[in-house]
């Protein structure tokens, strides 16, 4: 993680789900050289999946992606439901508890509890000593929000 931004046409990335380790998965593209075999620049998606099932549910946000980039935002802002509040500020401790007890599920199980115990800390102390994302500003200035544009959404966009 050097601070370098990568820039390719959408076009010219190849996709794969490709096994990190213990049966996680996730979404990598790939920059090939002109030979199309040598890969010069791979960056993942944020997602990771775990197992057969999570990782089948992988492709239904690669899905999202794709049609992003592709038809553009019309084809999937319906499909969103909720904004993170975090662009401006840090995660909350309620927040965390809240994130991590969603992506758990509801299923009860002793396991589940041992596994949120040993979590929910880690989370606390990654968010805390996290800094916010931002892009860089060369960045911002290449792709200015207009004002009133149908498609900017934020936490202020959530049902109350």
């Amino acid at each position: 993680m050097d601070g370098s931004i990568l820039t390719a046409d959408w076009d010219q990335v190849f996709f794969t789900q490709t096994p990190v380790t213990n049966n996680y998965w996730e979404i990598q593209g790939h920059i090939l050289a002109d030979d199309g075999e040598t890969v010069l620049e791979t960056f993942a998606l944020p997602a990771l999946a775990h197992g057969r099932l999570e990782k089948e549910a992988g492709k239904g946000y690669w899905e999202f992606v794709r049609r992003y980039m592709e038809e553009g935002p019309a084809s999937v802002i319906d499909i969103i439901t909720g904004y993170l509040p975090i662009k401006n500020q840090k995660e909350t401790l309620a927040f965390s508890y809240h994130r991590l007890a969603f992506s758990l599920g509801s299923g009860f199980s002793p396991f589940m509890i041992m596994y949120y115990l040993m979590d929910y800390p880690g989370r606390m102390l990654a968010m805390h000593y996290s800094k916010i994302p931002q892009w860089p500003r060369e960045i911002e200035e290449q792709c200015p929000v207009e004002p009133n544009d149908p498609y900017f959404k934020d936490a202020s966009s959530n049902p109350k």
